[in-house]
């Protein structure tokens, strides 16, 4: 095994990490990072929330804390935003790490689904594997590293978890990890917001509940209140409040410097999505898709009549 490949264990055993709600309220420690409190029109009526990864036993109390808000295990459906390979091993959430989680990249999510189920397969039959804890990470990628020899008893993906031992809906949008969504993902998330019941309860998660959780999250914000008169700030600032990622302010700190040219395509693709949900006379006649609207625009730049 390449020193850079290996299994690693998703978070603590139980505990689930950045568990929020649409309708949780602003976090008190956040709002004085915040100049102008942004608008909450629209958003306490969204059934969504976000997480980190879970495990087992943490999605048992997910659904717990989402029934507070008036989320049903029969309305539920997850959202699973993890491109790169993942599975439960003994109830513990587990990757396969490769390279700052990168591999699946600029696969369709039919490919990734393949590719998930190809590392099943190639330990169904183990009975013993190597899974480390990461204690230390430096620019994304393992420093400290605790070896645990685990001796296997159950392997399933986080389909057969969330559909057959919780009961819930599951979807899957592979995006690579501190990466901006591709228009095909961004199209994906249409489809289900478009063709699920408004009562459905969506709960997005990423490995560690910030930058891919709260971009899905505010894209659906984006979709559903996109008829009101909400500035593009006010979306990346209510989600911070929440307990989501900070994208309102895209300092360069030294420690995360290997990521910020990501974080800046990543708000960039925001503002061009908020562009799209805003544009009232492209879904005159009903909600297109990003890709359509994109290459509408596109055709219009060329013929010269873009506005």
């Amino acid at each position: 095994m390449s020193e850079t490949q290996f299994f690693i264990f998703n978070g603590e055993a139980g505990q689930v990490k950045r568990l929020r709600t649409s309708r949780d309220p602003f976090m008190e420690e956040r709002i004085k990072n915040v100049e102008d409190l942004p608008s909450r029109e629209g958003l306490h009526e969204l059934n969504i929330s976000g997480s980190s990864q879970f495990d087992q036993t943490s999605l048992g109390s997910i659904l717990e804390y989402i029934s507070e808000y008036g989320g049903s295990v029969n309305q539920l459906v997850v959202c699973d935003l993890r491109g790169e390979p993942h599975l439960f091993i003994n109830g513990r959430a587990t990757s396969w790490y490769n390279k700052g989680d990168k591999l699946g990249a600029g696969l369709s999510h039919v490919d990734v689904s393949d590719l998930h189920r190809c590392y099943l397969q190639s330990i169904a039959d183990r009975n013993e594997l190597v899974i480390y804890d990461v204690k230390q990470k430096i620019e994304g990628m393992p420093s400290e590293l605790k070896v645990n020899i685990v001796e296997v008893d159950s392997v399933m993906n986080e389909r057969t978890l969330v559909r057959e031992l919780f009961g819930c809906g599951y979807q899957q949008v592979p995006i690579v990890d501190h990466e901006k969504p591709e228009v095909r993902d961004a199209d994906r998330l249409i489809a289900f917001y478009s063709s699920t019941p408004l009562n459905t309860w969506w709960h997005f998660h990423c490995a560690g509940g910030q930058g891919r959780t709260t971009t899905a999250m505010i894209i659906v914000d984006m979709l559903a209140n996109r008829r009101k008169n909400i500035p593009f700030e006010d979306y990346l600032k209510r989600h911070y409040l929440i307990g989501g990622a900070n994208f309102t302010e895209l300092t360069v700190d030294p420690e995360k410097q290997w990521k910020y040219q990501d974080a800046v395509e990543r708000v960039d693709f925001l503002r061009s999505f908020y562009e799209y949900t805003h544009d009232a006379d492209a879904h005159q006649h009903g909600l297109i898709y990003y890709s359509s609207w994109l290459k509408q625009n596109s055709d219009h730049s060329k013929h010269g009549d873009s506005g």
